[in-house]
């Protein structure tokens, strides 16, 4: 409820607000301001539904609890979504093609039609994960071999996370490294 509410509240602020940066900024600093994430923290342990999925979602390497607590504000109810690529989609994290006619190829970007919220609160994790985290380092050396950009991999990094999310709140079991390297 109450992370419905500071949701809610966000929304309410991004619409009376005009369209100009400065005030797009205000409207991201409130929202992920320290009392907002302080009451939704609250709420996830009050709750013992929220409180098991933020367990969950702690087992995932640099996932921490209020990247946990914004995950679970953003994707309400993971029973909606049937994979983890429409999760990934909803999230705006999906690779995009520009491509004019039959001759003309642009680069691959980032589908930025998503939630842009959820983008911002896996970007700093999924640093975290490059910098310290074994199983993203090995994962993310494979796909520098195969020549992708850093801030490509940096968004593999989100998307996979994303995956992870997904598949732990689904299954309703811990993240395990071993496992995740077997499939």
């Amino acid at each position: 409820m109450v992370l419905c509410q500071v949701r809610q509240s966000a929304e309410h602020r991004k619409t009376r607000m005009d369209n100009g940066p400065s005030h797009v900024r205000s409207q991201n600093k409130h929202y992920y301001s320290r009392g907002n994430l302080r009451r939704a923290r609250e709420h996830t342990n009050n709750h013992p539904e929220l409180k098991r999925q933020s367990e969950l979602l702690d087992s995932i390497p640099d996932i921490a609890e209020t990247t946990a607590a914004l995950l679970l504000s953003e994707i309400t109810d993971i029973t909606q979504y049937r994979s983890a690529r429409q999760v990934a989609a909803y999230a705006g994290l999906v690779p995009r093609e520009r491509q004019s006619g039959s001759s003309v190829r642009g680069r691959t970007r980032l589908s930025k039609m998503g939630n842009a919220r959820l983008r911002r609160a896996l970007y700093f994790p999924a640093i975290t994960a490059l910098r310290c985290s074994e199983f993203f380092q090995s994962w993310a050396r494979g796909l520098q071999e195969r020549g992708k950009s850093k801030m490509s991999v940096i968004c593999a990094v989100m998307r996979k996370l994303i995956h992870l999310a997904y598949g732990v709140l689904k299954s309703e079991k811990p993240f395990d490294p071993a496992w995740a390297k077997t499939a």
